[in-house]
C-alpha cells in the first residue's frame, strides 16, 4: 500500500520537475511537505505514533524509489528519518510522544547534525558540558542540510564522564535558525556553492555557548554507538541504488537503439537482473563490512550505468537540462555521503 501510494505520488509530483527539484529549494520544501501530509515520511516509526514500523526491505524499496525520482527529495527524507530513528531509539518517553506523530506528518521537519561524530580527528568539533537543567555547547559545523526547511537539527556531540575512561553520546534538538541571546548564540553562515543538489541548502552552523534543556535530550549514553549504526545503515547504498535505476530507465527509453543491437540489449537486460541481486543482497548485508562491500559494488555498476546511458543518448546528454547530468552530479553527491574508511577501501578493491 505505501510503495503505490509513493509511485503514484512520484509520478505526477516528482518525476516532472526531477531536474528543478536539484537546484530549487521552495520546490523541494513544496514536495517534502506533501510527503508528510500523505503520511509518507518518517517510516520506521513503530505503530503506537502512528508511524508504518517499516521493516529493512520496504524501507530499501521506499528510498530505492525516491532517489530514482529525485535525488534532492531522497537525501532531505533520509535527514528526518535519520532525525526520527535516533529520537525512537533514546529514552525520552515524552518528547517520543510529543514529536513522532508529527515528525510522520511533517509537521515537525527536523534534519542532523551528527557526521562529526564519524570523525577522528583530536579535537572535538563541538565542545560541551553538564549544567544544571541541561548542556552547554560550542562549535561549529561546517556542513548541515535543510536550512530553511527544517526547523530543528538533531546535534550530537561527546561528554567526558568525570575521571572515568568512559565517554557519553548525547543527542539533542536545537532551533536550525539564527538565535541571539545573552546567554548563548545559534550562527547559520551562507547557502554553500555546491555542485549536486543546491536545493537542500547546505550551510554551516556555530554554536556559542548554546543550552540545550534536558528535555529536549534525544539520547544520552555510553560508547560510540552512532559512529556504528551509520556504517552499519545501508541507505546511502540504497539511494545509490535508486540512481542506477534511474539509469536503467533511459536505457529503457533508447528503444530503437534496443531493437536493432543485440548486445546493447543484453547488457540492458544483465543490468536490471543486477539491480535486482544486489537489491536482495543488500537488504540481507548484517554486518558493516558487508553493507560498505555492497555499497561499493552498487557504485560501480551505477556508474557504468549512467555512461551506458550517456553513450546511448548522444550529443542530448551534455546538455545542462539532460537526466544524465542530473544523474552524474547526484551519483558524486551519494559517493561522498556518509563516506567512511570501509568504503573508501572497498571502492579501491573494485578499480583495482
Amino acid at each position: 500500500m505505501l510503495l503505490e501510494q509513493l509511485d503514484t505520488f512520484l509520478i505526477s509530483r516528482v518525476d516532472p520537475y526531477a531536474n528543478q527539484l536539484d537546484i530549487d529549494s521552495m520546490i523541494l520544501k513544496s514536495r517534502f511537505s506533501e510527503l508528510g501530509e500523505k503520511k509518507l515520511l518518517a517510516i520506521k516509526v513503530a505503530s503506537e505514533f502512528n508511524g508504518i514500523a517499516a521493516d529493512r526491505a520496504l524501507n530499501h524499496d521506499y528510498f530505492a524509489r525516491l532517489a530514482r525520482s529525485s535525488y534532492a527529495l531522497a537525501f532531505l527524507t533520509a535527514q528526518h528519518e535519520s532525525c526520527a530513528s535516533l529520537l525512537q531509539k533514546g529514552n525520552n518517553q515524552e518528547l517520543k510522544a510529543d514529536l513522532l506523530p508529527e515528525m510522520v506528518q511533517g509537521k515537525f521537519r527536523a534534519g542532523v547534525g551528527i557526521y562529526h561524530l564519524r570523525s577522528h580527528t583530536r579535537r572535538a568539533m563541538i565542545m560541551a558540558k553538564k549544567v544544571a537543567g541541561g548542556y552547554r555547547v560550542s562549535g561549529r559545523l561546517d556542513w548541515i542540510s535543510g536550512f530553511d526547511i527544517f526547523d530543528y537539527i538533531a546535534l550530537g556531540f561527546i561528554i567526558d564522564i568525570g575521571n572515568s575512561q568512559e565517554n557519553h553520546e548525547v543527542v539533542g534538538l536545537v532551533p536550525f535558525k539564527v538565535q541571539q541571546y545573552l546567554s548563548g548564540e545559534i550562527n547559520i553562515g551562507p547557502k554553500q556553492e555546491v555542485t549536486a543538489i543546491s536545493s537542500t541548502n547546505t550551510v554551516a552552523i556555530e554554536f556559542n555557548d548554546w543550552f540545550i534543556r534536558d528535555k529536549d535530550i534525544m539520547i544520552d549514553q555510553p560508547g560510540r554507538a552512532i559512529e556504528q549504526r551509520s556504517i552499519l545503515s545501508i541507505t546511502h547504498a540504497t539511494m545509490l541504488m535508486g540512481i542506477f535505476q534511474a539509469a536503467l530507465n533511459i536505457i529503457g527509453n533508447s528503444k530503437s537503439i534496443l531493437k536493432k543491437n543485440t548486445v546493447v540489449l543484453s547488457q540492458f537486460n544483465q543490468l536490471n537482473n543486477q539491480c535486482l541481486l544486489l537489491r536482495n543482497q543488500l537488504i540481507h548485508t548484517n554486518t558493516q563490512e558487508e553493507v560498505q562491500k555492497m555499497r561499493a559494488q552498487i557504485h560501480k555498476y551505477t556508474r557504468d550505468c549512467i555512461y551506458l546511458a550517456a553513450a546511448l543518448s548522444g550529443g542530448r546528454s551534455v546538455l545542462a537540462d539532460h537526466p544524465v547530468q542530473r544523474l552524474n552530479r547526484e551519483l558524486l553527491q551519494a559517493t561522498i555521503a556518509g563516506v567512511n574508511s570501509l568504503f573508501i577501501h572497498n571502492l579501491c578493491i573494485d578499480i583495482n
